[in-house]
């Protein structure tokens, strides 16, 4: 918890200057050298956004139907510097559970999972966008994600 204690989220979206990124680099908030570059060098143009999140939406509904909760961690998102095109992988295994066993239906196992997705790709825009873009993107989101 000594980790949290003087950390005023509010303050920080509301200024996001504030963020000291040495402290960030010491206590592996961003861990590692793919992450730093891409922190380091924001991302301008995503020419597949709506169609990433749309694509996203079918594949949110396939693991639903396979009994997959797909947690905020288990997403990593990459855009290619070279043609702008976004795209994710799953890949941090404990951010998936099998949920055959439980009672929750397929569609409550959707809107579980699609709104995880949306705080993951939230917290991709706040960190990985260039700062005079995020607006186009979050505005985005809010159309595709209601």
């Amino acid at each position: 918890m000594d980790l949290c204690k003087d950390f005023d989220l509010k303050d920080l979206i509301d200024d996001p200057s504030k963020i000291d990124q040495d402290k960030m680099q010491k206590i592996k908030l961003i861990n590692s050298v793919a992450e730093r570059f891409v922190y380091d060098n924001k991302i301008d143009k995503i020419a597949n956004f709506e169609d990433f999140i749309k694509e996203m939406l079918a594949d949110l509904m396939s693991a639903a139907k396979y009994n997959l909760s797909l947690f905020v961690d288990a997403f990593f998102f990459r855009a290619n510097p070279v043609n702008n095109l976004m795209d994710y992988k799953v890949a941090d295994f404990d951010g998936i559970m099998y949920t055959k066993d439980s009672n929750i239906t397929v569609q409550e196992l959707f809107a579980a999972n699609k709104d995880h997705f949306d705080t993951a790709l939230r917290e991709f825009i706040l960190y990985f966008v260039a700062e005079q873009e995020q607006d186009h993107y979050i505005k985005m989101i809010d159309k595709l994600l209601p």
